[in-house]
């Protein structure tokens, strides 16, 4: 593992080498001294009584006065007294050996550190990112698939088996042995319990059947051929990997897995893999120990992370985040605005960033949009979604709510160079295609429908306003910008638009049930060099009643030829000549029913204070610290951060 230090060539060891002998040899012809501190003269102001004689009445007598003098002395200073550290309480560990994390909003659940809970599971507040280790590790700046717990994997020509092995001596933070029987255990039971589990869909859609091998070899087989079964599930491709392998010899004596907390703090519960383990959770703070056990260090297949304690906290407003950041209250934040960290690099100079000049941020794969809740009139017409596009002035977002710092997104795909070719190449007018702002075309689309604008400039039918009702997540600055502007745009072109800002349960739990009419979000989110896992999230496989949760296809969209162009898709490998013309049909339906608008791709600007840790990764442009990976602190490569991240 990188450990943030450079390295000397031969010509630099040699080089140093010479200077050193030089140095010494040098020193060897000197008489020797003795170095003190270095003398200086200071002046003081001293009173002090003296005696003289002086003649009174014509007799002499010797008085005594006391008179000031101006006197020179040579003193040597002495350094002060080293400031004492603070006596650490049981249990406390001191600032400098704690890393703090920003993270988003409250807990819905505290105690809920189950993978397989479908909902409430509060994974991203550092369990995910300190003590669940992955399979393996995408890394984007390499491009590498990291083995983490996972040892390696092979799939069969037919793409049809999948092979994994699992490292030997992988322990969970009790003792007991990570291996074959935990990933069977985990696969096998997702998949007798679809739809009930988190992602158990997805594994009762692809697996056909699962076999030990041996203690750390598995195979699965597929009910499809898949190419990218281990990168869209056990790769921690985007976030974490909707997979978390689960310890069998906790799990197996659970009678429900999805009311299960797994937390029993007397039990050692949540147990982890990785180098920490919880010491306490509450609503906004998790607080992670380092364990002395961790059989990564023991194994020499990882190094020890530095931070005895990692934390990951909500620390409120972007403003409470930022004068925190400054003041060294906390080393790593989400998200913040340009205007925001500009002001905190001039306050503190150990502020950076991906960039630490413009642009700043770090380019997110999950666009942003809106999406449009398919069942609910009058929106459920392609039509007046459409017109709802035209209404969507992109350029202005951008400005206000990015203040520049992002570019327009005409697709639900992030625009990295092997998603733009896929794009252009199926449709190379889409730019101005979808990004036509233009309200006259709203207009006549709305007049065709019935409906007539009234005196207060609102259009209206049956003496029912069009309204639409925009849901917003509090936690996120952007999430929150992005839908006021566009309220703002719908409320100028005669659409009542509303704006619900919701704490980010409530937001998560409307998306599930399709309790909403309109939600800003990037639940389009997949893909990254090719297209099929963000395409999967709009088909119909996906498709739940409102009111029943619903784990992709939140919109509820429902177009059975576009879902059956995914399905074989997905079964395509990657560099299949068919792939092309399947994704251009697939993609034209999608623009043509428009269930979700696309608006900008996403910008993260993810500020650190290197006051007490430094070697957080940066863009290869950026000399501060080493490119070694992609910098999200929500994400499961906080793993591999850990392994470089350094005491300042």
């Amino acid at each position: 593992m990188k450990e943030g230090k450079k390295k000397l060539d031969r010509r630099g060891f040699l080089r140093m080498a010479a200077m050193a002998a030089a140095g010494a040899a040098a020193a060897a012809c000197q008489p020797q001294t003795v170095i003190v501190e270095k003398e200086v003269k200071v002046t003081e102001v001293v009173k002090e009584v003296v005696k003289e004689t002086v003649v009174v009445e014509g007799t002499p007598k010797v008085v005594e006065k006391e008179v000031t003098k101006v006197v020179e002395k040579v003193v040597t200073p002495t350094e002060p007294a080293p400031t004492p550290k603070p006596t650490l309480k049981p249990g406390e560990v001191a600032r400098e050996d704690t890393l703090i994390f920003d993270t988003t909003g409250r807990a819905t659940d505290p105690t809920n550190f189950n993978p397989f809970a479908p909902s409430g599971w509060r994974g991203g507040h550092g369990q995910l990112q300190t003590s669940l280790e992955p399979l393996f590790l995408l890394n984007y700046e390499t491009g590498e698939m990291m083995p983490w717990i996972g040892e390696s994997f092979a799939v069969s020509d037919d793409l049809m088996e999948w092979t994994f092995v699992i490292r030997k001596g992988v322990k969970w933070s009790d003792g007991e042995a990570c291996d074959a029987d935990d990933l069977v255990f985990t696969l096998e039971t997702l998949v007798a319990n679809a739809p009930e589990l988190r992602n158990s869909t997805s594994m009762e859609q692809w697996i056909d059947a699962v076999e030990k091998v041996d203690d750390f070899t598995v195979k699965v087989g597929l009910k499809n051929p898949n190419p990218r079964f281990v990168l869209d599930y056990f790769g921690a491709k985007i976030g974490s990997p909707p997979i978390h392998v689960v310890p069998e010899h906790v799990f197996k004596d659970v009678e429900d897995h999805a009311a299960f907390k797994f937390y029993d703090p007397d039990q050692g519960w949540p147990l982890g893999t990785g180098p920490y383990k919880l010491n306490r959770g509450e609503e906004t703070v998790c607080v992670w120990d380092r364990r002395d056990e961790y059989w990564g260090a023991e194994m020499g297949v990882f190094k020890m992370p530095e931070p005895l304690r990692v934390v990951y906290q909500w620390h409120g407003t972007e403003e409470q985040r930022s004068a925190d950041l400054v003041a060294g209250l906390i080393d790593y934040i989400e998200d913040v605005s340009p205007g925001a960290l500009i002001a905190m690099k001039q306050k503190n100079e150990n502020i950076h960033c991906w960039y630490d000049d413009l642009p700043f941020a770090w380019l997110d794969p999950c666009a942003r949009d809106l999406e449009i809740n398919c069942t609910v009139a009058p929106w459920d017409d392609k039509e007046m979604r459409w017109a709802l596009n035209y209404l969507t002035d992109r350029e202005e977002v951008v400005n206000v709510a990015y203040e520049g710092s992002t570019k327009i997104s005409v697709t639900p795909f992030p625009f990295y160079p092997p998603m733009e070719e896929f794009v252009l190449g199926a449709i190379p007018d889409i730019y101005d295609r979808v990004d036509q702002y233009n309200p006259d075309k709203a207009y006549e689309i709305f007049q065709s429908k019935g409906y007539t604008r009234n005196n207060a400039g609102f259009w209206e039918k049956d003496g029912q306003l069009l309204s639409l009702s925009v849901q917003a997540h509090a936690a996120y600055v952007e999430m929150k910008k992005i839908p006021m502007v566009l309220v703002e745009q719908y409320q100028r072109g005669g659409v009542d638009a509303v704006l619900r800002v919701l704490e980010g349960s409530v937001w998560s739990e409307n998306l599930a049930l399709g309790t909403f009419e309109a939600s800003c979000g990037w639940q389009s989110c997949g893909s990254i060099n090719e297209p099929w896992a963000t395409l999967d999230n709009y088909s119909n496989r996906h498709l739940m009643p409102v009111g029943e949760r619903a784990g992709s296809d939140y919109w509820r969209w429902d177009n059975q030829e576009f879902s059956d162009l995914v399905e074989k898709l997905g079964q395509l490998a990657l560099d299949d000549p068919e792939v092309i013309p399947t994704f251009n049909r697939a993609m034209a339906i999608l623009v043509d029913e428009m269930p979700v608008i696309p608006v900008t791709q996403a910008r993260k600007i993810l500020p650190f204070n290197t006051t007490y840790w430094k070697n957080f990764p940066t863009a290869k442009e950026n000399p501060l610290s080493e490119n070694y990976c992609h910098p999200p602190s929500w994400w499961s490569i906080v793993h591999y951060i850990l392994q470089n991240v350094e005491r300042a």
